[in-house]
């Protein structure tokens, strides 16, 4: 996946959710950057696909370092939560990270309310 894409502000910035781990769903605006994304997972990053228009990025070794139980993910089994804090951003049909609609932000809000 990309960073650059066509539903980013001028700035170069995104709307993306961020879950952290006993905290509910929060609405932020991010530079489009691996830089950034890796320092709010805390490590290199990974995606999980959601759909066709979704992706959560996570700490790509949230389990060797033991990070928090955070949420369930759909599809993955009960005893695979997503660890440490992740964030939910959207994706153009190019697979590039973009912001998420406010379709979008309800639905997630909703689906990881503590």
């Amino acid at each position: 996946m990309s960073c650059c894409n066509s539903r980013s502000t001028p700035e170069g910035t995104i709307r993306v959710l961020c879950i952290e781990p006993n905290k509910e769903p929060y609405e932020i605006e991010i530079e489009n950057s691996l830089e950034v994304m890796q320092s709010f997972v805390g490590g290199y990053i990974t995606t999980i696909g959601y759909g066709v228009d979704t992706v959560l990025i996570v700490n790509e070794e949230g389990r060797l370092f033991n990070l928090p139980k955070n949420r369930n993910f759909p599809g993955l089994l009960s005893y695979q939560k997503i660890v440490g804090t992740f964030l939910i951003c959207g994706v153009d049909y190019d697979y590039n990270f973009s912001s998420l609609s406010e379709n979008q932000i309800l639905f997630w809000k909703w689906y990881y309310k503590l």
